[in-house]
């Protein structure tokens, strides 16, 4: 992956200096449209960078940030996971996306894993910088009834779960 990494930056550099899309495919063995996807991939990914970083600086710390923080400003971790940025930002978007660290923070680990596009490495990288947090709540579950009881029930008495 390492040298798609090194083509595609390559592929970006010359088409920014005016390197037309034509030449870059026939250097790189390539199709025009692939060019043109690797190309508009990075003109989104470096607009919404461009976002983030006015916003929160270079490299956040993503520990410190509020729930309220967009989700995406992840790409700003500088992670070495290939096509770490718009993996975060296709989690952003689609059917369920994942808005804010909040919404990533109380999110299950097993329902992070079973999004979309994350594996064991994204989702250990992802965790690595963002943790589960449990909920707080009042209630303590009964193991054997399968009940729960709230701290705030005057009478104590068991309710369903």
């Amino acid at each position: 992956m390492r040298a798609k990494n090194k083509r595609n930056s390559q592929i970006l550099k010359l088409h920014k200096q005016g390197v037309s899309r034509s030449a870059l495919a026939s250097k790189h063995q390539v199709t025009n449209g692939r060019i043109a996807q690797i190309v508009a991939a990075s003109s989104a990914v470096d607009a919404r960078r461009a976002e983030l970083q006015e916003q929160y600086g270079k490299r956040p710390n993503i520990a410190r940030l509020s729930d309220d923080t967009p989700f995406d400003v992840l790409i700003l971790a500088g992670s070495d996971t290939h096509g770490w940025a718009v993996r975060i930002l296709a989690l952003s978007r689609g059917r369920k996306p994942i808005r804010t660290l909040g919404e990533l923070r109380n999110m299950s680990d097993v329902e992070l894993f079973a999004r979309r596009g994350v594996g064991a490495g994204l989702f250990a990288e992802i965790r690595a910088l963002c943790p589960h947090v449990l909920a707080q709540t009042n209630e303590t579950p009964l193991r054997k009834t399968g009940t729960v009881r709230s701290s705030r029930s005057t009478a104590g008495s068991p309710r369903s779960g």
